[in-house]
C-alpha cells in the first residue's frame, strides 16, 4: 500500500508521493510498439475527483503541460449530452468530452468526459475481433497476465439501457458488493484522453480540418477591395 511504501506520511502525503513517483516514472519511459519502435506518453490524465489539490500539485511539480487533470461524469439519458452543451468562448469541446471554463470557481482546469459513453465504447471495442478496425487488444500471449484487468472490466459494473433526449444510453453502476473497478475507469479515461489528442475511433466520422488562413492573405483581400 501507499502507507507501507512511504512510512511516516499521512494519507495525503502518501498519495502525493505515490503520484509524483508514478508520473515521473511513466513520463520518462519509452513504450514499445507492436510493429517496432517506441513512443512517449503525449498526454497523462490524473483523476482529480477525489483529491483535486493533490492532483494539481503533481501536475505543476512533476507533469507540466503533459499532465491534464481529469474528471468523469455519468451523463444519464435524462441529461443533455455533452454535444448539446452551450459552447462558451475559451472552452474546448470534443467527442463526448470538453474542457470547461473554471475562472471564478474553486475548480482547477480539467478535462471532463462522459464516462457512460466511454465505458460503453471500450466494452464494444474489446468485443471486436483482433485485426478488425477499432479493436482494443492487450499485449502478450499469457491470459493470466491480464486476469485482474479482466475482472475489473467485466465483473465490477453493470449497466441499464435508458432512453432520453433522442438517444439510448447505457448507464453504468458499480455492483452492490462494490468490487474494484479502477481498471475500467482507467481504460475509459484513456479512451477519452486519446480522443483529446486527436485520435479518431474507427467507424466514427472525422471532423473536417480547418483551412489555415494567413494574416497577410486577409490583409491583401481587404486592401484589394471588391471586384466589379
Amino acid at each position: 500500500t501507499l502507507r507501507k511504501r512511504y512510512p511516516g506520511k499521512g494519507l495525503d502525503g502518501a498519495i502525493l508521493a505515490g503520484l509524483e513517483e508514478l508520473v515521473a516514472l511513466y513520463l520518462s519511459r519509452d513504450w514499445p510498439r507492436a510493429g517496432g519502435g517506441s513512443l512517449r506518453i503525449e498526454k497523462c490524465l490524473i483523476d482529480c475527483g477525489y483529491k483535486p489539490k493533490l492532483a494539481a500539485a503533481v501536475k505543476h511539480k512533476t507533469g507540466g503541460t503533459t499532465v491534464e487533470l481529469f474528471k468523469g461524469y455519468g451523463i444519464t439519458a435524462g441529461k443533455k449530452p455533452m454535444s448539446a452543451y452551450q459552447r462558451k468562448p475559451g472552452e474546448v469541446h470534443g467527442h463526448h468530452w470538453y474542457c470547461p471554463l473554471v475562472k471564478g470557481t474553486s475548480e482547477f482546469p480539467h478535462l471532463a468526459s462522459d464516462v457512460n459513453y466511454w465505458k460503453s465504447f471500450v466494452h464494444e471495442r474489446l468485443l471486436i475481433a483482433p485485426g478488425d478496425p477499432g479493436a482494443i487488444t492487450l499485449f502478450g500471449r499469457a491470459p493470466l497476465d491480464h486476469a485482474l484487468f479482466a475482472r475489473h472490466i467485466s465483473e465490477s459494473e453493470t449497466y441499464t439501457e435508458t432512453f432520453g433526449h433522442g438517444r439510448t444510453v447505457r448507464e453504468w453502476k458499480l455492483k452492490p458488493d462494490k468490487p474494484d473497478n479502477h481498471w475500467l475507469d482507467g481504460l475509459a479515461g484513456c479512451a477519452a484522453g486519446a480522443s483529446r489528442c486527436g485520435v479518431t475511433p474507427a467507424g466514427e466520422p472525422e471532423k473536417p480540418k480547418r483551412k489555415r488562413v494567413r494574416l497577410s492573405d486577409l490583409q491583401r483581400k481587404k486592401n484589394d477591395g471588391p471586384i466589379y
